[in-house]
């Protein structure tokens, strides 16, 4: 479905309660909530770091969301702890083996710190990273989610429009009511997307 196609569908459930920029902006929000609990194909991304001697800190990409996995290139270990990066000696690439990372605002930074890292000019780290969803503007942007769950976001939209409505718009309680259904179908349909799209024949992946 395209953008207009999403917000129509959420309007003709809640009428003229909330404005339509409003169901907009909860749309984003739902793609990009999805976009954070569902690992999708389309919308990971790698790159690789190269590391410098006597640099800590290096820039994350630009759209980055989320870590995936880190990965110490020539080093057959992967990464499955969020917080770590467990590697072994190789004297031809690293002469103080990388021991962990973190990442804090749009940075990532490698230990141990900065002084005792003295690296080869090839060394460089595997960063896989899922993508933050830009924006969708134009009324006939197509979600990056697939197209068989746009109806999630819908719901998950919906559902933020809902819980938004203040009371005074609904004297009778009924789109009070209508939460516990749509808070259903939205968990369904998140179950069935993660069943099937999370990181298909990679690796598993919790997530946050």
């Amino acid at each position: 479905m395209q953008y207009l196609q999403i917000v129509n569908e959420v309007l003709q459930i809640i009428g003229d309660t909330l404005p339509s920029i409003t169901i907009k902006t909860f749309v984003n929000r739902a793609i990009k909530e999805l976009s954070g609990k569902v690992v999708l194909d389309s919308n990971i991304a790698e790159t690789l770091i190269t590391l410098t001697t006597g640099t800590q800190s290096y820039a994350l990409p630009s759209d980055f969301g989320r870590e995936v996995l880190v990965k110490q290139e020539k080093l057959n270990v992967l990464d499955k702890e969020r917080w770590y990066m467990f590697a072994q000696h190789d004297r031809a690439s690293v002469s103080v083996t990388l021991s962990s990372y973190a990442i804090a605002g749009t940075s990532i930074y490698f230990y141990p710190l900065a002084s005792l890292i003295t690296v080869a000019s090839t060394s460089q780290v595997l960063f896989v990273y899922i993508k933050e969803p830009a924006d969708l503007d134009d009324d006939s942007d197509v979600p990056v989610v697939p197209r068989n769950y746009h109806y999630v976001i819908k719901e998950l939209a919906l559902l933020y429009a809902l819980r938004a409505i203040p009371p005074v718009l609904d004297p009778n309680g009924r789109f009070a009511s209508m939460i516990p259904g749509t808070k259903d179908a939205y968990e369904t349909g998140l179950t069935e997307m993660k069943a099937a799209e999370t990181y298909k024949g990679r690796m598993d992946i919790t997530t946050r």
